[in-house]
């Protein structure tokens, strides 16, 4: 899925960080701009965020989007739905394939 303008909401470009936090996330290795959260009853999300856009998957849908409103509602940002371009690469979905993350 994707999200915009979170980010111009908020009046500051790493607003995200402390959200994330607040929601039990970490960053993934080294890379500061890509987060994870592993629920305790097994459910994952994954985050991209890059200035204001925003890719997010998980293994569960209504754990998704749990986070999703909880992300936009305090900024009133919007949601664009199924991911189909990110940071200007081209995005296909194989409605066959289950990836595991």
């Amino acid at each position: 899925m994707t999200v915009r303008g979170l980010h111009q909401q908020l009046g500051m470009a790493q607003s995200h960080v402390s959200f994330y936090e607040q929601q039990g996330f970490k960053t993934v290795g080294f890379e500061k701009s890509m987060w994870c959260r592993h629920d305790a009853n097994g459910d994952k999300i994954m985050v991209g965020s890059q200035i204001d856009d925003f890719c997010i998957c998980g293994t569960n849908r209504a754990c998704l989007d749990e986070f999703r409103l909880a992300l936009l509602d305090p900024a009133k940002g919007g949601f664009e739905g199924n991911l189909h371009h990110y940071l200007g690469c081209a995005i296909a979905r194989d409605p066959g394939f289950l990836a595991k993350i």
